[in-house]
């Protein structure tokens, strides 16, 4: 026995048994199988121009939305649980949320991320500090710059970094920076102290002769 709706307006609550493949819902809706819910599936077109439509599945209180209503007149994809908390939104730019719904990048995550390894892709990496014509600056220099603006020469002020937060690849190229630059200053103390030393056995041995 088929079972047809021409026209439907209104909120109405709809019970299809066995449909044939062909029948439809105001020409617009082809149900092959069943469409089953236990709580709420709703597929809403807010009617506004500038919206898109989006698809919701309820489950208690949590839900899953497909399209613009309440995501974005572009359209995107929203996780949600209790209370209407994102946990996952993906917007029509590609920006992708994990426990924000505003994301401000590729990717943003609102809470901490635990991985094996995490690759980044570098340019500039500072084998350059051990060149000739690198430019290492006295330690005088250093401490000067120390006393004046209380950080490594090359660093951001730390509310620059509380506030934009810490690009690790950038971070990183300037650590390893310091690092080379260190070790050459603990290589140019050791040849100094070698000079030292050498003095000094000079002087003993010109003491023993005397």
């Amino acid at each position: 026995m088929k079972r047809f709706l021409s026209s439907l307006t209104g909120l109405l609550c709809l019970c299809l048994g066995n449909l044939y493949a062909q029948e439809k819902i105001n020409q617009s809706l082809i149900v092959d199988g069943y469409i089953r819910s236990t709580s709420n599936l709703q597929a809403m077109n807010p009617g506004n121009p500038s919206a898109t439509a989006s698809l919701n599945w309820f489950e208690n209180t949590a839900r899953i939305r497909v399209g613009g209503n309440g995501i974005g007149a572009a359209g995107g994809l929203d996780i949600q649980t209790t209370g209407n908390r994102s946990l996952m939104r993906l917007l029509h730019n590609g920006k992708i949320g994990i426990g924000t719904s505003t994301p401000d990048a590729r990717l943003t995550v609102n809470g901490n991320i635990r991985a094996r390894e995490l690759k980044l892709e570098v340019a500039n990496w500072p084998d350059y500090v051990f060149s000739a014509d690198y430019y290492l600056p006295p330690l005088a220099k250093v401490k000067q710059h120390i006393i004046s603006h209380g950080r490594l020469p090359g660093f951001q002020p730390a509310s620059h970094y509380q506030q934009e937060g810490l690009p690790l690849a950038e971070t990183s190229r300037l650590l390893l920076e310091k690092i080379e630059e260190l070790t050459l200053y603990l290589i140019q103390c050791e040849e100094k102290i070698s000079a030292l030393e050498a003095k000094v056995n000079q002087l003993q041995l010109r003491k023993k002769d005397e």
